[in-house]
């Protein structure tokens, strides 16, 4: 019943044992009730066998002897019953115990907005690495997406060219713990300020880590201390590894601000300065084109796309009502800042996740 009434992800995801259990358990009674009798009147035929004689025998003697010694056998029942209460607690308890697959992934993030070739050859170094040990037999690494649904609960990935994911085939199931222990290694010495997260392949819903700590608010200064102090408390806490956060250091942007006066005394509007911006920078999108497995956007942008220098943005020509054009600089005033490269939300609301994974033999941590 708790299992059934339960709520969440992990609910959901095991609510179907409960339903079967309750079923076969009713289905079972009814069958033991009404259909077991029966049969056995009709097929079975009472007889004096030699191994009933024997069981008898054994059962008298058993009943004997505990009526002769009472005080004996509750005793030792007693016994037996502590004695599983002391051995319970050297039972694993784990609702999801890992997979007993000889792979394991890794995920391997550059910081949002890195060039595809980057990560490209973070990947590699990692592969090479990898490729060195006796007990790695193959990698297998994707590049701006995740690995194909090889395994049932496996997160998809939408295309992120700072973004890599490698599978790792080891020889024994064993050898997972000093790869992952390898793997750590290598990002804390070699590669600083990467995030190489190596995760087994795990039985339930997919978790992409096993602690999260969701941080809500606005100011994204105020969120980037907190995130940082959480992810300290959490670096105290035995059994936590690979603590990391996902507010990236953000990136350098430039913003226009626009005059609603001057741009109203052309006929001009915040949208129209945004899409002339848009349609000279990335482009304005004006079709898909489907040739594998995610739509590759059309857009019509300028030769020089991206690489426009902000002094070239600021005489940009504004189409004029009056079909006249007007530089942006007389309607927008350039302004530098520095600005998050991703703002991710829950519920609507800005969010920070602070995440952590569970050393070998721990399965949950006391924060």
């Amino acid at each position: 019943m708790p299992m059934l009434m339960s709520e969440g992800p992990t609910a959901a995801f095991t609510r179907s044992i409960p339903i079967i259990i309750m079923l076969t358990l009713a289905v079972s009674y009814l069958f033991a009730v009404f259909v077991t009798p029966v049969l056995s009147r009709m097929n079975l035929v009472a007889s004096d066998s030699e191994n009933k004689r024997w069981m008898e025998k054994l059962g008298r003697r058993l009943a004997t002897v505990s009526l002769r010694r009472p005080r004996t056998v509750v005793t030792g029942a007693v016994l037996l019953v502590v004695l599983s209460v002391i051995l319970a607690g050297n039972v694993e308890q784990q609702f999801f115990p890992s997979s007993d697959r000889s792979q394991m992934v890794i995920d391997l993030k550059l910081d949002e907005g890195s060039h595809l070739d980057a990560t490209d050859w973070v990947a590699r170094v990692v592969e090479e690495a990898l490729l060195e040990r006796p007990d790695v037999m193959r990698v297998a690494a994707f590049m701006g997406r995740s690995a194909p649904q090889f395994y049932y609960n496996l997160n998809r990935m939408p295309f992120s060219p700072h973004y890599a994911q490698i599978i790792v085939e080891t020889r024994r199931p064993s050898d997972i713990d000093p790869i992952a222990v390898f793997v750590g290694n290598l990002a804390r010495e070699k590669l600083a300020g990467i995030e190489l997260i190596s995760r087994k392949l795990e039985q339930g819903p997919p978790v992409q880590a096993s602690v999260e700590v969701r941080l809500f608010g606005d100011d994204f200064g105020d969120l980037h201390r907190a995130a940082v102090t959480i992810a300290g408390e959490l670096e105290s806490i035995p059994g936590t590894r690979d603590i990391r956060h996902d507010l990236g250091p953000g990136a350098p942007s430039i913003r226009f601000r626009v005059d609603d006066v001057a741009a109203a005394r052309y006929g001009l509007t915040r949208s129209s300065v945004a899409r002339t911006l848009y349609g000279r920078t990335r482009g304005q999108p004006v079709g898909e084109l489907y040739t594998g497995e995610d739509p590759i956007p059309v857009v019509v942008r300028s030769s020089a796309r991206e690489h426009l220098t902000a002094e070239s943005l600021e005489t940009l020509d504004l189409q004029s009502s009056r079909r006249e054009p007007i530089p942006l600089s007389q309607v927008a005033r350039l302004e530098s800042a520095w600005s998050p490269a991703a703002i991710r939300h829950r519920d609507g609301r800005r969010v920070v996740t602070v995440s952590s994974q569970l050393a070998k033999g721990v399965t949950s941590v006391r924060c």
